[in-house]
């Protein structure tokens, strides 16, 4: 996938991949727009814009709950010598669900 048809990357993001990656073409391709194989499963097709939004945004916000909760699970699996990374992961998949629902409000449950 070129740049062009993938993520929308921006200068600034661009640049916090590259100090985040020893290789950023690794970070890149998490989003698509490299040449780096993703992990496998990682890339999916786009989600048609035929659906609501509102519908995308609750399938996101499902998922995101589902990546915290396999992140729990691993716990017990892995032990406590994973739990300062997976923590660190949970911490940014918790800011991205506050966001995701602070965007799209109608994602709450009642």
């Amino acid at each position: 996938m070129s740049r062009s048809e993938g993520y929308p990357l921006s200068g600034e993001l661009e640049r916090a991949v590259a100090l985040l990656f020893d290789d950023p073409t690794q970070g890149l391709g998490l989003l698509g727009i490299s040449d780096e194989s993703p992990p496998a499963g990682a890339l999916e097709e786009p989600l048609s814009t035929d659906l609501p939004v509102e519908e995308r945004a609750e399938g996101l916000r499902l998922r995101l709950e589902r990546y915290v909760s396999q992140m729990a699970d691993e716990v017990s699996e892995l032990g406590d010598s994973e739990m300062e990374r997976l923590r660190s992961e949970a911490t940014g998949l918790l800011i991205a669900l506050r966001e995701v629902v602070r965007h799209f409000p109608e994602c709450r449950l009642d």
